[in-house]
């Protein structure tokens, strides 16, 4: 049998370019392999979510910074294809956990 909520593989990939000496590009895709959710390798989902196969599922994200002297602006989205997917709890819940939908966020950097 394979490990309990152990991916056979995870790959990430994240190349970031400096633009200028100010602004940065960057994005990532994250790929992560199917995966059983218990010890006994159940492939079938039980009907409440409790045990079954995880299927494997890739995310993109991307950011777009601008920094100064004392601080740094950066914008980015993190699911850009808004891909739907889900893993199970790890705390002895049974079910599914919802992976975050598209989500885009400002951050500040501030230096002193």
């Amino acid at each position: 049998n394979e490990f309990a909520r152990s991916p056979g593989y995870t790959l990430s990939f994240g190349p970031s370019w400096d633009i200028t000496d100010q602004w940065n590009v960057s994005a990532q895709v994250r790929h992560i392999d199917g995966y059983y959710s218990d010890t006994a390798n159940t492939v079938a989902e039980a009907a409440n979510g409790g045990v079954g196969l995880i299927p494997g599922f890739r995310v993109w994200n991307a950011q777009l910074s601008w920094k100064q002297r004392a601080y740094e602006v950066a914008a980015g989205v993190n699911n850009l294809a808004d891909k739907r997917y889900y893993t199970r709890n790890v705390d002895g819940n049974a079910g599914r956990m919802a992976a975050a939908p598209r989500t885009a966020y400002l951050q500040l950097h501030v230096t002193y």
